[in-house]
């Protein structure tokens, strides 16, 4: 601070043609401040106070309403902090076996205490006794993930910090009602099946003209079955896919939606019973059974012209 005020007393006269000359505090008129002080002493008006200096340590706890005294009696008798006391005195060992110590034996040329806490720069190091109170003053107002990390910053640090904040904001309901939806995944192609009829899918399709079908698609070869449907339970459904699997054969994997009729008991012991594999499109995510939306799509060009005769 008392450089920058320099350069910037220095641009402030580099606008005008001066000579520096040395003149004693007592002929210099200009130096008021220093006299005051000086008298301030000599009148006894300044007393010994018995409150500690004002530090980083004070203005952290200040701001997260802590006792410092309370940090001091915590840290003493937390097992990891009064070991890192101890060497922040007594000097690092050259090498450190123990996790817990590993994090702060990388910081041990910045590690300093101030009143038997530690510091790290300007930030308070906590005791595992107080983080939890530390943590609820930190999201007191709500800020979100990111701000209350950038607030931590500012005045505390522990091993592990981030991810108990983290763990904290995704634990209030009010935190996640006003969240971002999380990103998208990736779209992702179905692989290529190894040999025709070896994956399947199948969608209902309908009603047309009070009908419902039943559309079923090889992945590989894109062979389409069209299976018109008295009901669409999952007894019809079985009731057709024996149908179809008598002529070209079991596949290896059947997907689907996560219709009633897919999801029921019935269905499921159906595939288990012949060994076929059975996979669900992602719930409200219908272009993951593309291949069904697809051939479901082409039955409705063909079929449109003719309803409109």
């Amino acid at each position: 601070m008392t450089a920058s005020r320099l350069q910037r007393w220095a641009l402030i006269v580099s606008s005008y043609n001066f000579k520096i000359e040395f003149i004693s505090t007592e002929r210099n008129t200009a130096d008021a401040l220093s006299r005051m002080i000086k008298t301030y002493k000599e009148t006894g008006s300044c007393e010994q106070s018995d409150e500690p200096e004002q530090t980083y340590l004070h203005f952290a706890t200040e701001a997260l309403l802590l006792d410092y005294n309370i940090l001091k009696k915590e840290t003493v008798h937390d097992p990891i902090l009064s070991r890192v006391i101890s060497y922040i005195r007594d000097g690092w060992p050259g090498e450190l076996d123990i996790k817990e110590l590993k994090p702060y034996y990388n910081r041990k040329n910045e590690l300093y205490t101030e009143l038997d806490c530690v510091m790290w720069g300007h930030r308070v190091v906590i005791p595992s006794v107080c983080r939890s109170k530390v943590l609820k003053e930190l999201h007191d107002s709500h800020m979100g993930m990111v701000k209350t990390k950038g607030l931590a910053r500012s005045y505390v640090w522990w091993q592990g910090i981030d991810e108990d904040i983290e763990k904290l904001c995704r634990s209030y309901q009010v935190c996640l009602e006003v969240a971002d939806a999380p990103p998208a995944h990736a779209i992702r192609s179905w692989p290529w099946p190894d040999r025709p009829w070896s994956r399947l899918h199948i969608d209902f399709f309908g009603p047309i003209a009070s009908n419902t079908y039943l559309v079923l698609i090889d992945a590989c070869t894109k062979w389409m079955e069209v299976i018109k449907m008295s009901s669409t339970n999952a007894k019809a459904v079985i009731k057709a896919l024996r149908e179809i699997w008598s002529r070209f054969g079991l596949p290896k994997q059947l997907v689907s939606d996560n219709g009633p009729p897919f999801t029921s008991l019935e269905f499921k012991q159906f595939l288990e019973n012949i060994a076929i594999q059975h996979t669900f499109s992602a719930p409200y995510h219908p272009s993951s059974n593309g291949a069904a939306e697809n051939a479901v799509k082409t039955c409705k060009k063909v079929v449109k012209p003719f309803l409109r005769i």
